[in-house]
């Protein structure tokens, strides 16, 4: 790598090729960097901090047999970076964590002195290279190697947590008394049988205190080893060229100042030992970024042999210099190397003599050797051999360039990177200056390490048997594939007839066939609410003093339909116990609802579905219903009372969710219609030519009839049409010609519809029931084919729908049920020869 050019603050969205321009890697790897953050960051803005998919949950910490912890299969997110482990597998043999210690947790937990634990996930970027992978390398390229990965380790690990000092000594004490009490089984004195009793009286006391403080210990509990763990260096590295000593005389450069090397060059400066070492932190560097690495074949004596020494002594390795021998498990668990001195190179054998005897490597390991550019005048200078020791000074690497560590904490792996350049005799640093006189301190690059808990680990001390807590949190997909309900047979929010209640019962509609085992009464609950006097027959009480009870159903599944049936108390059976709340009440369901009518209260009957105990089996997959609908405003049958309608299907994206419902009993109005038509003539006595006949239809009905062809003939001399409602009208639209109207008749002319105009008025003597249509022009309905259209809604270009006059329902005429359709019907008027 060249430079790490990557900024968030700067809100880049993506890198754009300039045709003709030379490509470097740092602007692709910017772009990596830009998708990257954008990734995680969306994906840590939905998830948030870490969790689990539902349907694909991993990390899952269990206890098996000999208090062996086991890593579930799945995947989980921390920090919005995706783990994925892909087998079942036990804390000691995790990928990522080669010689787990300590293997045995219940010892871990015992040397510590304590109960409990957290387990947690530290997830961090692994730089892999062909050394590690040799897949990289494409072989036909002969040698060199073209890109390098990042690969995310995840790691479970085992942090103890201290007891308070009052706990810690419960605990010591209640050792000491489990081991007298053993003690005291095994006596045969007279006094044994008290003695144990007393004993065991304590370790009951004791153990009750420990209890108490068990239950206050969850997986958000505060803790201050967590606290640390999590808890980011703290130390900075600021990083400048060699100043100038008199920076105000610009004939007075020194050939010592800014960067004086003829080679642009990539500094690496890292923590060799962290803070928590002995003797302090210390650090190391290389100029070339630590890429100059090879991997080690074998140990013998001072020897190492390797894979290659280099292409030459600029990218390879050479008497003087320093390097590190490192491994697989010390990557993975962020330990330093052993740094040697390089005595002697025999490149044709591959050989590397060091001053001084490695500690042979197993090879399973890996074991690499990587160089690095500090220098010492002997092999064992502990400032060298050891890292350079941070004085917290400004410290000279090379060329001009000079570092400071600033007090603070370290870990092992720290870095910080330094890209110099010739072009402009200096390094680009904070703030990106030239020249930088003011070099601003940075925190660390990486290694970052994400934590999060994902278990709560407490040791029974009676037992010795480890029991595990699940702090995982786990998500549904935004899209979560779940069943829903699509269709009722009642209207929410509105009138429902008792009879349709009783013998028709509640059909509900899924769009899936829901598995019999979980429709019972215990998953579809119905409801009754009513006011307390109509349950207690009791005079005085206040009607918003509601009682709700639960009706006892049946419950069927055919198809995609849920049916319930309410269960009367005649066909109660030995299966169904007689003491169920609809057979107990003192009066029958049928006498409540006409109570109620009589109070003008209507009882109201409230459905529940209980999404997370309803499912439907879709192949291997368990799919819940998600039942959660969303209200919107509408009007009952009526047309005129506000009520809240579903909107179906239910669903509110999530994995379950509970259906809710409500009606209330009563009988609803029976909308405005039209009764009969009849065609006839403004003679006095002249016969009808043609009556249609609606009466018949119920009142209730939702089913348009199938209207007859009405035809007649032009000897008739008909010029009235008689409409009839079964309620009357208001006189809004009933009109003479010229005046917006509620009734057009048209007729059919060269294709063409034209209308036929005529006076609207009531038929004297029938309460407004009774409309009149009288046609002026023409006078008669000539041989024509006609066009009769009564509104039931408004139109702006013919007139306002017909209303009832009492409470300004608008006309059913489609009889769907509802106000506000129109009634259409042709007719034709034929030629009759007389």
């Amino acid at each position: 790598m060249s430079r790490v050019t990557f900024d968030p603050k700067k809100h880049y969205t993506k890198v754009i090729m300039q045709q003709g321009r030379v490509q470097t890697d740092a602007d692709w790897n910017e772009q990596q960097a830009i998708d990257q953050y954008h990734i995680e960051t969306e994906t840590k803005d939905v998830i948030g901090l870490c969790g689990a998919p539902m349907n694909h949950s991993g990390f899952k910490i269990s206890v098996q047999d000999n208090n062996t912890l086991l890593i579930s299969q799945g995947r989980f997110y921390i920090d919005g970076i995706m783990c994925e482990n892909d087998a079942d597998v036990t804390y000691d043999n995790q990928p990522y964590l080669p010689n787990a210690v300590p293997p045995d947790v219940v010892t871990l937990l015992q040397d510590k002195k304590t109960l409990w634990a957290i387990v947690y996930l530290d997830v961090w970027q692994r730089h892999i290279t062909a050394l590690d992978d040799p897949h990289i390398r494409e072989v036909a390229l002969g040698g060199p190697d073209t890109t390098t990965r990042a690969q995310t380790v995840w790691q479970v690990k085992i942090l103890p947590l201290a007891l308070p000092s009052d706990v810690s000594g419960l605990q010591t004490r209640l050792a000491e008394l489990a081991a007298a009490l053993a003690k005291a089984k095994r006596s045969r004195n007279a006094n044994s049988a008290a003695t144990i009793a007393a004993l065991t009286k304590e370790i009951d006391t004791i153990s009750q205190k420990i209890a108490r403080f068990s239950s206050q210990m969850t997986c958000i509990s505060k803790s201050q080893q967590w606290d640390d763990l999590v808890a980011p260096s703290t130390g900075t590295l600021n990083a400048r060229t060699q100043p100038v000593d008199n920076p105000d005389d610009p004939c007075l450069i020194p050939p010592e100042s800014g960067y004086q090397l003829l080679e642009n060059q990539f500094y690496r400066v890292e923590i060799h030992y962290g803070s928590d070492s002995p003797s302090g932190p210390t650090f190391k560097w290389s100029r070339e970024n630590g890429s100059v690495v090879t991997t080690i074949e074998s140990f013998s004596g001072n020897d190492i042999t390797v894979y290659d020494v280099g292409p030459d002594t600029v990218l390879g390795f050479a008497p003087g210099q320093w390097v590190e021998v490192m491994d697989d498990e010390k990557d993975l668990k962020g330990l330093p190397g052993e740094l040697l001195r390089i005595s002697s190179v025999d490149a044709a054998n591959r050989i590397i003599t060091m001053e001084t005897g490695p500690a042979a490597v197993d090879q399973n390991l890996h074991p690499k050797l990587r160089r690095w550019d500090q220098m010492g005048s002997s092999a064992n200078p502990d400032d060298v051999r050891n890292g350079l020791a941070i004085t917290h000074d400004w410290q000279s690497l090379e060329g001009g360039i000079q570092v400071l560590l600033s007090q603070g904490t370290y870990r092992t792996g720290d870095y910080w990177l330094i890209p110099a350049r010739t072009a402009t005799g200096d390094i680009e640093w904070p703030p990106y200056q030239i020249p930088n006189t003011n070099p601003s301190a940075q925190s660390p690059v990486g290694i970052q390490h994400h934590y999060g808990r994902i278990a709560l680990l407490r040791l029974n001390p009676q037992n010795q048997q480890l029991y595990v807590q699940d702090c995982r949190e786990c998500f549904p997909a935004l899209a979560s594939p779940a069943i829903h309900v699509i269709g009722l047979n009642w209207r929410n929010d509105d009138l429902f007839t008792p009879t349709q209640f009783i013998s028709e019962g509640l059909k509900i509609t899924l769009d899936a066939v829901p598995e019999q085992l979980s429709i019972s009464p215990a998953t579809v609950i119905v409801t009754l609410e009513v006011p307390a006097s109509l349950i207690l027959g009791r005079t005085g009480l206040s009607n918003e003093f509601y009682m709700s009870l639960i009706l006892n159903g049946v419950t069927t599944v055919e198809a995609n339909v849920i049916q319930w049936m309410l269960q009367s108390p005649s066909s109660t059976t030995s299966a169904e116990p007689a003491a169920t709340l609809i057979a107990n009440l003192p009066v029958t369901l049928g006498s409540i609802t006409a109570s109620a009518s009589g109070q003008t209260i209507q009882p109201r009957i409230r459905v529940t579905l209980k999404g997370h105990d309803i499912w439907s089996n879709q192949g291997t997959e368990r799919y819940y219903l998600d039942g959660q609908a969303f209200g919107q405003p509408d009007t009952r049958s009526d047309g005129q009372t506000p009520r809240t309608a579903l909107h179906l299907s239910s669903g509110a994206g999530t994995l379950a969710s509970d259906f809710e419902s409500w009606f209330y009993l009563g009988e609803p109005p029976t909308p405005l219609r039209i009764t009969t038509i009849n065609f006839t003539s403004a003679q006095q006595g002249a016969p009808s030519a043609f009556t249609l006949d609606l009466s018949q239809v119920p009142p209730t009905s939702t089913t348009p009839p199938t209207l007859p062809n009405v035809q007649f003939g032009d000897a008739m001399s008909v010029n009235v049409i008689e409409i009839t409602f079964n309620r009357p009208v208001s006189p809004n639209g009933i009109a003479p010609n010229g005046q917006p109207q509620s009734i057009e008749v048209t007729r059919s002319a060269n294709q063409t519809s034209v209308r036929v105009a005529g006076n609207l008025a009531f038929k004297p003597n029938t309460n407004n029931t009774v409309v009149q249509f009288t046609a002026i022009e023409p006078r008669t309905f000539t041989a024509s084919s006609y066009t009769l259209k009564i509104l039931g809604s408004e139109h702006t270009n013919i007139g306002p729908a017909i209303t009832e006059q009492d409470n300004g329902a608008a006309l059913d005429g489609n009889f769907d049920g509802q106000p506000g359709g129109d009634f259409v019907i042709p007719f034709a008027v034929f030629v009759q020869i007389t």
